[in-house]
């Protein structure tokens, strides 16, 4: 079992008395980690009309009859008025019993949709597919005391001697995780025909079932279009009147659609980076799938090398954005940066008033004249990282680094 990030914040919220709601893409492994590191949980799976009536029989008018116990609700958002059902639950019996419920990762975006507010009684958490932090210490539990704290590369941009000593070995596991991508099935199959089996049972689970829960049936097919247009442009700037000619319909219903795939957490959203000082294009937006190995749904994508590493950079640094966030009054930003002449910055992480200039490039030939422009026009917290592949790690200047991916993915969430 590989230990996933949040445990340790699902552990909190039930220390903390709350109801701890736990949402995440299919088949990010919401259910198997929870029932992992709680075996004895009374489980419902809610999915099932049997289960249904069974959860009325158990818990009738919530009466208290119930013994001191922690209850797992699975797939609560199958069940009516679940929020008014868990609330009731909270209200009449948290001095006694805990409660942890999964849903999809829809059902994180349903809080304010019918039923009673959970305001004060929740703690939501969001699981995203492995990281490659907890694959490699999966695979390699050494790495656990070796590995830098999540947040030590942004501060001082620094790789200690011990991790570097081993970069073989974490370079080896990357290769790994990078075909396999990140959902937790796959990523620990040894046979690519039953890797490749399982994406296309995914894919055919969101067309079937997913997408049934929050659009009409008419528009299936149409939104999973829009899905493969917007792999088709991932890394670059998306237009929405273009996608809208392409498909016969229009941008308001394109929109829709983007939202539909939001909902999902099939894909996520950067916007650009606005300042003063940027003179930045903030209308625009790039798209990223939320694991790189949703590419391979898409063929022309994945073939192209590119996009596909740019897009591995995006999901790196989309992850430890939102796991450094828990908890935090202050969240982490990810955006990009291009201005009226041209320049353009892939990424920029901001947090704790530093923001950190983030190129990904297969090969390097020299530093980004973005980045530099920043630097020279006096923005003094920014910090410089290009990402290669297979380049270096390497120090150009006080504040500018180059790193292969496998190092900082290590080195992050």
């Amino acid at each position: 079992m590989i230990n996933r990030f949040i445990g340790n914040w699902i552990e909190k919220a039930l220390k903390g008395n709350k109801i701890c709601v736990v949402s995440g893409p299919r088949q990010v492994g919401k259910s198997h980690l929870i029932s992992h590191l709680y075996p004895k949980a009374k489980t419902y799976i809610l999915d099932s009309i049997k289960v249904k009536i069974q959860l009325k029989k158990d818990f009738g008018f919530f009466d208290g009859a119930q013994t001191r116990a922690l209850y797992f609700f699975d797939e609560v958002h199958h069940l009516s008025q679940w929020r008014t059902f868990l609330k009731n639950l909270y209200d009449t019996e948290h001095r006694h019993n805990k409660y942890i419920a999964s849903g999809s990762s829809a059902f994180e975006l349903l809080k304010k949709g019918q039923g009673d507010s959970l305001a004060g009684r929740a703690l939501w958490l969001r699981l995203l597919p492995v990281t490659f932090r907890e694959f490699l210490i999966y695979k390699v539990p050494k790495f656990q005391k070796m590995l830098p704290q999540p947040w030590d590369l942004m501060d001082n941009l620094t790789i200690p001697s011990l991790v570097m000593e081993h970069e073989k070995e974490i370079k080896k596991y990357w290769e790994i995780y990078s075909d396999r991508g990140g959902f937790p099935e796959p990523l620990l199959m040894n046979n690519t025909e039953l890797r490749n089996k399982w994406l296309s049972d995914y894919k055919d689970a969101l067309l079937e079932r997913d997408l049934k829960d929050i659009t009409q049936s008419k528009d299936i097919e149409r939104i999973y279009a829009v899905f493969e247009l917007l792999c088709e442009q991932v890394s670059s700037r998306y237009s929405l009147r273009s996608i809208a000619d392409t498909l016969h319909t229009t941008a308001v219903t394109i929109k829709s659609d983007i939202a539909a795939l939001k909902r999902l957490l099939l894909i996520f959203e950067i916007e650009s980076f606005g300042t003063r000082l940027s003179k930045s294009i903030r209308k625009e937006k790039k798209i990223y799938p939320i694991d790189s190995s949703i590419l391979k749904l898409t063929a022309a994508v994945y073939d192209n090398a590119g996009p596909y590493f740019e897009t591995e950079v995006a999901t790196s640094l989309y992850k430890h954005m939102h796991y450094f966030s828990l908890g935090k009054t202050q969240k982490a930003h990810l955006t990009y940066y291009r201005d009226y002449e041209h320049r353009e910055v892939d990424f920029l992480l901001s947090y704790n008033k530093n923001t950190f200039l983030i190129e990904s490039k297969l090969k390097i030939k020299n530093f980004s004249t973005s980045i530099n422009y920043l630097h020279e026009n006096n923005i003094s917290r920014f910090k410089g990282i290009i990402v290669t592949k297979d380049g270096p790690y390497e120090r150009i200047a006080e504040k500018q680094i180059t790193i292969p991916i496998h190092l900082l993915a290590a080195s992050l969430y």
